[in-house]
């Protein structure tokens, strides 16, 4: 004869166990800088991106949870800075340096020039005295960043970056390789129009944690980096595209 009661019991005792494994799992406040296709909110209304997928794999491979927030690239600075979320994953900056922890080296991009077509340049030194658009707050390349004989312009992102280019009101654009291939298949651009380029840099991005973030934390973050890049072979941001 079934026992309700021994039912009921074993039921509170199931909700009970349930709620413990939830309410120890550790939560991280993640912060994501809203420039596709590293990280923006797709056509569905969902968060996307190479960085966004990226991070998804770190959480599953830590068994932490991640509660991810999307901002523009100089909020998710100032909320990390402030403690206002946990982790952020972008380039490092010596201007930074102090306001939070740089934790770990992890997936980065190779960043080229793109250039019109009538410009003959081999090197950073032959763009001096052009106009070149970059990100708002971006940074690349030292040799490029402080070289002030390069005229820059600042877009709010990669698109618009490659809209001044096409109307000629710049003579290029640095972006990530990643970014440019995005760009062309949702754009549905020509390829020729973006095939002068001259190579930057391949740079790293970081795993930046705020100031006072647990020991316990820190170290499931870097073993999992760890893991991810290793289990799926990935050798850049490129490859989650």
């Amino acid at each position: 004869m079934l026992n309700y009661r021994n039912v009921d019991v074993r039921y509170f005792l199931i909700l009970i166990l349930t709620f413990n494994v939830f309410a120890l799992t550790d939560v991280v406040k993640v912060g994501l800088f809203d420039v596709a296709p590293f990280s923006y909110i797709n056509g569905k209304g969902e968060l996307d991106g190479v960085t966004f997928k990226f991070l998804k794999k770190l959480e599953t491979e830590s068994g932490l949870k991640f509660n991810f927030t999307i901002l523009p690239y100089a909020r998710l600075v100032d909320n990390l800075k402030d403690g206002n979320v946990d982790m952020g994953m972008f380039y490092p900056s010596s201007k930074n340096s102090g306001d939070f922890i740089k934790l770990s080296e992890t997936l980065g991009n190779d960043n080229i020039i793109v250039l019109r077509s009538d410009i003959s340049a081999k090197a950073l030194s032959d763009l001096k005295g052009k106009i070149i658009a970059r990100i708002r707050g971006g940074k690349y390349y030292d040799e490029f960043d402080n070289d002030d004989e390069i005229r820059k312009v600042d877009s709010v992102n990669y698109a618009q970056s490659a809209t001044l280019f096409l109307a000629r009101r710049v003579d290029g654009f640095i972006i990530p390789r990643v970014a440019l291939r995005y760009l062309i298949h949702t754009n549905n651009y020509r390829k020729e129009d973006f095939s002068h380029s001259i190579f930057v840099n391949h740079k790293k991005n970081f795993l930046h944690i705020r100031n006072g973030l647990s020991e316990e934390l820190k170290k499931k973050l870097e073993i999992a980096n760890i893991e991810v890049i290793k289990k799926y072979k990935l050798k850049k941001l490129e490859d989650l595209l």
